[in-house]
Order: structure tokens, then C-alpha cells, then sequence
């Protein structure tokens, strides 16, 4: 009988050990997918803002080009 009364508390410790465990791989699971999806919004942020910098790059050159052309119309010196 104490035999039975020990392999079952072994069996019932296995079981809550497994449970939790199992609790544990779940929740984990869980955590990677939204580290997932906050690294790829995280990615799609920087190629936003990769974007806009270079689009205002692009704005500042073409404020610089007609600011020459309109000193070159005036006579005056280029802006380097």
C-alpha cells in the first residue's frame, strides 16, 4: 500500500511538473509571436522613416536647385 501511495504522489508531481510546464511553452510561444510582430512594425517603421528622410533629402535638393536658378537669373554667385 505504500508502495501505491508513493508511485502515486510521483505520478501526481509528474503531472503538475508536465502541466506547468506545458503552462510555461504556451505563454512562451505566445511572447515570441508578439516579439514577432513588434519586430516587423518595428521594421516597417524604419522603412517609413528611411523614406521620408530620404524624400525631405530630395525636397532640400530640389529648394537648393531653384534658389541657384533664380540667383542665376538674378546674377548672382551659386550656393555650393
Amino acid at each position: 500500500m505504500e508502495l501505491l501511495t508513493i508511485l502515486l504522489l510521483i505520478a501526481t508531481l509528474l503531472f503538475v511538473f508536465l502541466y506547468l510546464y506545458l503552462l510555461l511553452m504556451k505563454e512562451r510561444d505566445e511572447l515570441l509571436v508578439k516579439l514577432l510582430d513588434s519586430k516587423k512594425e518595428v521594421n516597417e517603421l524604419y522603412e517609413q522613416a528611411t523614406s521620408d528622410i530620404d524624400s525631405f533629402g530630395e525636397t532640400i535638393q530640389m529648394m537648393k536647385d531653384e534658389i541657384n536658378r533664380l540667383r542665376r537669373r538674378a546674377g548672382e554667385e551659386l550656393i555650393p
